[in-house]
């Protein structure tokens, strides 16, 4: 029996006179070190005194103001940090000499993670470029963006008086402003240069909340008397002036004539309906935006102007809406807007307006990377419970040896973290050259595409991921190797219970896999359904390039068609071009919109205003773009302004207006005034004509009632000559190869000619179907990748299983088993686990594919011929990996086997 000693008397001495308030700090410290000391020492000596020895120092805990007990947690805290630091670097260690000891595993491993973490990683910087970015403007949340829309056009522009209505009587504006859209050509320097502009009234910065990079925006006085200023962007500043600071107050030549430039647009700066549509102005000029607001005419007047307004504090857009409805109806009850037109002005935030459109295509990527991530999960965890099951034996003597339970699992979720990190390094190395991809094959009109790059939050994103990857693929083996404590657990695991949870991952990776390949193959579809569209005209080797005449080079209108006709017959000279044509605007490239029109012999029912999309054409434009001639004649050298005023019309026209009787030589009256939208000071023009109908705004508009007038007469139609126009050469060799020959065309026209927007019918076209292209091709990579992954899983699984059962195997052929034999059992395995995934699979893509109704021309997304077809693709992928082990395991040698046993 222990017997009290120094120990205990010294704690006794300690309980009858120590007190805090009679020793120092150090003194203190230094009786409890010693104290704490002796205790340890004396509880190992003689442990029956354990229980006496901690009453009395919790006593002295209490009479000392519980210093001993908080030192005494402080060194076990310390230790116990220390302790587990050693162990968790003893871990690391471990596991990185274990993983190279298995190369094989650590590199599919990493090298199927990274594939599913690069196309996270990649598509999250997407994501956050293009949805997540802020806007550049400022407090961004409070722009927004006005539309009108009225039956056949779903989003079209304002009027002036509309415009001015909204900024004056709509109180949830702090403020509104208006632009139109433009061109400009400068011609100040060697080589004139024709760029996109815009006419912005003088609040525009204002309304965007942003201030001018040098200089200044446009004074009131400005816009009101339309001076000769221009505001530059920071691109065209740099470029064409090499970033002069001195160039702000100085002039430029701007179409003959001088500009002052009173400041130089922030980069990256654009109107929110610009940066929707990946467009860009270099100058800005000043817009008159007269103060009142004004009775409006009917229908609203002629839309031209696009909308930015500036919420109020506090005011949301739901709020603006109601406002605008209010207004329109106020206005519809005075038949501003006749119930037949049924006219509504839509506000959406800049944010919707810029990225409204690809939220759902970003959305359903992203839901196709998780789900290649999710296959690539699977596989490793299928390989490493497939490692767990190989290495029963070193875990078992591990656990003989004394580690625990939670040290196995511990170690086999360390190995997949370090798996993970790894493979999240090799992922972000992946993504930067998949972006790369991304940015070749993307459409030239998708939003923010420049700023699409590899982010920080893309790759803390990624990082993220690799962790979920690790804790998704690492438990499940984790907590199978801590069941393998003894040899009766070894065979459970490696058994029955082994052999489910690798057919399940396996099948959950064939299910997945089911399901993209079934998006990819609707989406396929459709893309081939968009291709198949007609536009109405042959897109065959084609350029196109666009031409403004300026006032000051050209101030008449018959210098205007002179120009014109000299550019033309220059380009048709030019070898190789067989036929060219100029147009005012090119189908599938611009927005057209109406004009009121009066048909002989038609009367509208009441309420009704005939309209029909209107285009001025030079001789040969049909036949440069490929548009058929359906009755009389095109235009020709006989189509002059002092001549009979002739009109073509499209069968859209005829449909709406001329439904009955001879259309040729019918009089058809253009214009906006008059009752029926006719103007008697212009007179009537004979229909001469009949073209097939062109779909012009998209290649899914349904084409629209069209009047084609000569551009020698335009101006007797509309009050104004066409001045800017874009020219279709038509040619026998690649049309991408013409440019030096427009430029030769253009030079001999008039030197002074800029020629800008150059491009091929095929460009023009191809932009039609750039989303669903790229969304093809990016489901079609995925459901690759994933379909590729599954295979290897059934592959690898199935060839362990028949490892395992090759003693089996080889008992059964040894008492007279024929090799086909062999292959049933293995394939039969196999066949199972992917009917089940197929099943499993289609299930998930009925309840998945209803997302994609949105992004589908022409296909339901339930359609069962696109089911037949994916169904045997991936079964046909996973049969082939089910024969390769089925095949070697009917080779396999019995009495080889059963010596080795």
């Amino acid at each position: 029996m222990s017997t009290p000693g120094p120990f205990l008397s010294r704690l006794a001495r300690l309980a009858v006179s120590l007190y805090p308030a009679s020793l120092s700090r150090g003194h203190e410290e230094q009786w409890t070190a010693s104290l704490l000391e002796s205790w340890r020492s004396e509880r190992r000596r003689r442990p029956l005194l354990y229980p006496l020895s901690a009453s009395m120092l919790l006593a002295i805990d209490l009479l000392t103001g519980h210093r001993i007990a908080a030192r005494l947690r402080r060194r076990r805290s310390r230790r116990s940090r220390e302790s587990s630091m050693h162990t968790l670097l003893h871990d690391l260690r471990f596991t990185l000499r274990s993983l190279r000891r298995r190369p094989a595993f650590t590199l599919v491993a990493i090298v199927l993670l990274a594939l599913g973490l690069a196309a996270n990683t990649a598509l999250w910087s997407v994501v956050h470029s293009v949805l997540l970015r802020p806007l550049p403007y400022g407090d961004p949340d409070r722009v927004v963006t006005l539309w009108s829309e009225w039956s056949n056009f779903d989003q079209t522009w304002l009027s002036m008086g509309e415009a001015r209505l909204y900024r004056d009587r709509v109180d949830a504006f702090e403020d509104f402003a208006i632009y139109f859209e433009d061109s400009a050509s400068f011609d100040d320097l060697d080589r004139p240069e024709r760029t996109r502009a815009l006419g912005a009234s003088a609040n525009l910065l204002s309304a965007l909340g942003v201030e001018p990079q040098l200089g200044r925006g446009f004074t009131a006085e400005e816009a009101e008397k339309q001076r000769n200023v221009v505001i530059l962007s920071s691109e065209l500043w740099q470029r064409r002036y090499g970033g002069d600071p001195g160039l702000v107050g100085s002039t430029v030549g701007i179409e003959g004539e001088r500009y002052d430039v009173v400041g130089v647009l922030p980069p990256g700066l654009d109107t929110p309906q610009d940066l929707a549509r990946a467009l860009h102005a270099d100058a800005w000029f000043p817009l008159r935006f007269p103060e009142g607001t004004v009775e409006l005419e009917h229908g609203g007047g002629n839309h031209g102007y696009l909308g930015v307004g500036r919420l109020r504090e506090g005011v949301t857009v739901a709020e603006l809406q109601a406002q605008l409805d209010a207004h329109v109806v106020r206005l519809a009850v005075q038949g501003v807007y006749p119930d037949t037109m049924g006219f509504r002005v839509n506000a959406s935030s800049a944010a919707d307006e810029v990225v409204g459109g690809l939220r759902t295509a970003l959305l359903l990527f992203l839901g196709a990377v998780f789900m290649v991530l999710l296959v690539a999960v699977f596989n490793v965890a299928g390989l490493s419970i497939t490692e767990g099951l190989r290495r029963t034996g070193e875990l078992s003597l591990r656990r003989a040896l004394g580690a625990s339970g939670g040290r196995l699992v511990r170690q086999s979720l360390l190995e997949a973290l370090v798996l993970s990190l790894l493979a999240s390094g090799v992922g972000a190395a992946l993504a930067a050259g998949a972006l790369a991809l991304f940015r070749r094959f993307a459409p030239p009109d998708l939003p923010r595409l420049d700023g699409v790059a590899i982010t920080p939050f893309a790759l803390g994103v990624g990082l993220l991921l690799s962790l979920v990857a690790a804790v998704l693929f690492g438990l499940w083996p984790a907590l199978w190797t801590r069941r393998l404590a003894n040899p009766s657990s070894r065979r459970a695991t490696g058994g029955r219970g082994g052999r489910r949870a690798r057919t399940l991952v396996t099948t959950l990776q064939v299910a997945l896999s089911l399901v993209l390949v079934i998006g990819t193959a609707l989406m396929a579809r459709s893309l081939a359904g968009l291709l198949a569209v007609d536009p109405g005209f042959s897109t065959r080797e084609a350029a196109t390039f666009r031409v403004f005449m300026p006032t000051s080079y050209f101030p008449e209108a018959a210098e205007v068609v002179a120009a014109y006709e000299r550019l033309l017959e220059s380009l048709r000279s030019e070898p190789g071009v067989e036929g060219a044509g100029a147009v005012r605007l090119l189908p599938l490239a611009s927005t057209m919109g109406d004009f009121g029109v009066r048909v002989e012999g038609y009367e509208p029912p009441p309420g009704e205003h005939p309209s029909a999309e209107w285009q001025s054409v030079t001789p040969g434009y049909f036949d440069a773009l490929g548009i058929a001639l359906v009755a009389g004649r095109d235009f020709d050298a006989r189509d002059r302004s002092d001549s009979e005023q002739v009109v073509i019309v499209n069968e859209a026209f005829v449909r709406a207006y001329v439904p009955e009787g001879e259309v040729l030589g019918r009089g058809v009256r253009l214009g906006g005034g008059g009752e029926h939208g006719g103007d008697d000071e212009r007179g009537w023009t004979s229909i001469v004509g009949v073209v097939a109908d062109v779909r012009h705004d998209t290649i899914l508009s349904t084409p629209k009632p069209t009047w084609y007038r000569p551009h020698t007469q335009f101006a007797a139609s509309t009050g104004f000559v066409a001045r800017s126009m874009t020219v279709v050469a038509r040619t026998e060799q690649d049309a991408a190869t013409l440019g030096p020959a427009i430029r030769r065309a253009a030079d001999a026209a008039d030197p002074r000619l800029a020629v800008g927007e150059q491009r091929t019918l095929s460009e023009v076209m191809a932009s039609q179907v750039a989303g669903s292209r790229l969304s093809t091709f990016v489901l079609v990579a995925f459901a690759g990748t994933a379909l590729v992954l599954a295979t290897l899983g059934i592959l690898g699984v199935l060839s362990h299983l028949a490892r395992q059962r090759g003693r089996e195997i080889a008992i059964r052929m040894a008492v007279g088993a024929r090799p086909a034999d062999a292959v049933s059992l293995v394939l039969g395995q196999g066949v199972r686990m992917l009917a089940a995934g197929l099943l499993l699979g289609i299930a998930g893509a009925i309840a998945v594919t209803r997302s994609l109704s949105n992004q589908l021309y022409g296909i339901d997304p339930l359609d069962l011929s696109t089911f037949a077809i994916a169904l045997p693709v991936v079964a046909l992928a996973g049969l082939v990996a089910c024969s390769i082990p089925a095949l070697r395991a009917s080779r396999v040698q019995p009495f080889a086997v059963l010596h080795e046993e």
